[in-house]
């Protein structure tokens, strides 16, 4: 058998399987890149999606909001508008008596004075 070298042949064989599994790592390897990096991506159109619909969604239910309160206003009779505006004004006035105000006192670390502030 001149010319055949198994040792050689095996040597070769060798070192293809192991060139195969080097080029398999570097292609998974990039792979995986390209896939954390597309993902990446597609979280953030998600996220800039998904503000943008909750800013279209919060206006279309300001608009519809508005519209059924004028409707609602404009069906009144003169006394019944009257006594929502009076009730609308109780609640605004409700809120407003809900809001704390604290004294508090806030002493200086350096010096050691107390200054006295409202929040």
């Amino acid at each position: 058998m001149s010319g055949f070298d198994a040792f050689d042949t095996a040597h070769k064989i060798f070192l293809a399987g192991v060139g195969a599994v080097a080029t398999a790592s570097d292609k998974s390897t990039e792979m995986l890149d390209d896939l954390i990096r597309k993902g990446e991506e597609t979280v953030k159109q998600g996220q800039a999606l998904n503000e943008e619909l909750r800013h279209r969604t919060r206006d279309i239910v300001d608009g519809v909001s508005d519209g059924a309160l004028k409707s609602k206003i404009d069906s009144m009779s003169d006394e019944e508008r009257d006594a929502f505006v009076r009730k609308v004004q109780e609640m605004a006035d409700a809120a407003k008596a809900s809001h704390v105000k604290v004294d508090v006192d806030v002493e200086d670390a350096e010096t050691g004075d107390a200054d006295s502030k409202t929040e």
